[in-house]
């Protein structure tokens, strides 16, 4: 690429239209009963670990054959848009399946040949990235052959990224470095949602002031997440799940074989300290007394079908006074925000927030404002995991200390930080478009830079 060239328009190529390129590299989950059909096009989530993300239909796209003459002004982007963790992209099985060892054999002359055509690895949603991951990413790119510079890495903002990969490329004298295109993809999504899904009429806001049956709701899709196991113990512990909207379900396919491969002996407590939250002795006589509870629905009782987008329920949020957030990361090196920590917004909804250092931090960073004269924020900014949760549960025991009329007077006065809240998300899904023409621009200029 010549130096400072900028490229009028980024297409993204794909195999074939409205499909995931490398649509089967072999992946397979055992905890999925396969329904493919035909051998010769396996698309099930239990062989492929690749899936058509929608990003394509933000950008201009084209199917890579029936491309005649390339525009040399045009940055051409093959996506990968690989699901979950990044190490499962590279490494599942040995390596065998790894994304770059797949790359179609016209891809990688394209690669090679062409100045204006990159790989562009997409996750938008939940992804944890290692230090190891970029070890692992370089030496399949060298194995094929593959410049780094020809690769940028499209995701949303996960704070640790840039000065883990900055240490990486210094420790092992790494020059040609592959590149980052961060955004803020879950509150765009959520708030476009919010936008499409209009649950409150500007006329019918008269539910902010009326009294609610249930102190505070919290969503637990994942149980086998320390911190949500955690925080479910203590509440079977302290005998606080009447007072509140709590989800789990010990039941939910997705989970089930972790949560029962040693006998029912799941134990995640090694992530926490054990002296000062929940004991060894003590975790084992409060989960065999939750594992009889078996599950706590809210509003969907099937947990295989729904996920953190396109499924809203306002009543609960209008039965219930705060939302404690439980976020994808907590006890983790890595710190991301997903679409829960936005959810709150959309339903005039106060928070705590259970999650990595720096969640709330980044949420102020964005407009939005918090609740500190309500409670102690200081939990957000607390790097030793063990002791923010600690704050965070010791403010949901705060709450469920107060009467419901105290959390109602509570609410009330909290209600011009709710309407600002709701309205920026308002702004921010109303604003989708320029997000995409900014984040285009940010791909661009990537490359722009480039040798």
């Amino acid at each position: 690429m010549s130096k400072n060239k900028k490229f009028k328009d980024v297409v993204l190529v794909y195999d074939k239209e409205n499909r995931a390129n490398l649509n089967n590299i072999g992946y397979e989950d055992s905890r999925f009963e396969c329904k493919c059909t035909d051998l010769e096009d396996l698309d099930c989530d239990r062989h492929i670990q690749v899936f058509y993300s929608g990003i394509g239909n933000k950008f201009k796209t084209r199917v890579v054959s029936e491309i005649k003459n390339f525009d040399s002004d045009i940055l051409y982007c093959y996506p990968l848009e690989h699901f979950g963790c990044m190490s499962k992209a590279f490494s599942f099985h040995n390596e065998k399946f790894s994304l770059i060892k797949n790359l179609p054999a016209d891809i990688r002359r394209k690669l090679k040949y062409m100045n204006n055509f990159v790989l562009f690895i997409v996750n938008l949603f939940e992804c944890t990235i290692d230090r190891s991951d970029f070890k692992m990413l370089h030496r399949h790119l060298k194995e094929e052959n593959i410049d780094p510079e020809k690769v940028i890495c499209g995701m949303y903002s996960n704070r640790h990224i840039n000065l883990w990969y900055k240490t990486f490329c210094k420790n092992e004298k790494i020059k040609e470095k592959i590149k980052f295109a961060f955004c803020d993809y879950p509150l765009i999504r959520k708030s476009s949602e919010m936008l499409k899904n209009n649950f409150y009429a500007d006329s019918d806001m008269d539910f902010l002031t009326v009294k609610r049956k249930k102190k505070i709701l919290c969503y637990n899709r994942r149980i086998t997440k320390p911190h949500r196991m955690l925080f479910l113990l203590s509440v079977e512990r302290d005998k606080l799940f009447d007072d509140n909207l709590i989800s789990f379900n010990f039941k939910f396919d997705e989970e089930r074989d972790q949560l029962y491969s040693k006998d029912s002996e799941f134990e995640p407590y090694g992530e926490w300290d054990q002296k000062l939250l929940i004991d060894k002795k003590e975790y084992h006589d409060i989960f065999k007394k939750l594992l009889k509870r078996e599950k706590n629905i809210i509003d969907h009782e099937n947990f295989d079908e729904i996920n953190g987008y396109g499924y809203e329920y306002p009543e609960v949020y209008k039965n219930t006074y705060v939302s404690l957030v439980s976020e994808s990361p907590f006890f983790d090196p890595y710190g991301y925000i997903t679409e829960k920590s936005f959810k709150p917004f959309c339903h005039f909804h106060p928070f705590v927030i259970m999650g990595s250092c720096g969640t709330v931090k980044k949420l102020k960073e964005l407009g939005f404002k918090t609740f500190s004269d309500f409670w102690d924020e200081s939990y957000d900014l607390e790097k030793n995991h063990n002791i923010r949760f600690e704050k965070v549960y010791n403010i949901f025991l705060q709450l469920n200390s107060m009467s419901l009329d105290e959390l109602h007077n509570m609410y009330v006065k909290m209600i011009p930080i709710l309407k600002h809240n709701y309205n920026l998300m308002l702004d921010y899904g109303k604003s989708e478009e320029n997000f995409w023409v900014e984040y285009k621009r940010k791909i661009n200029e990537q490359f722009s830079l480039s040798k």
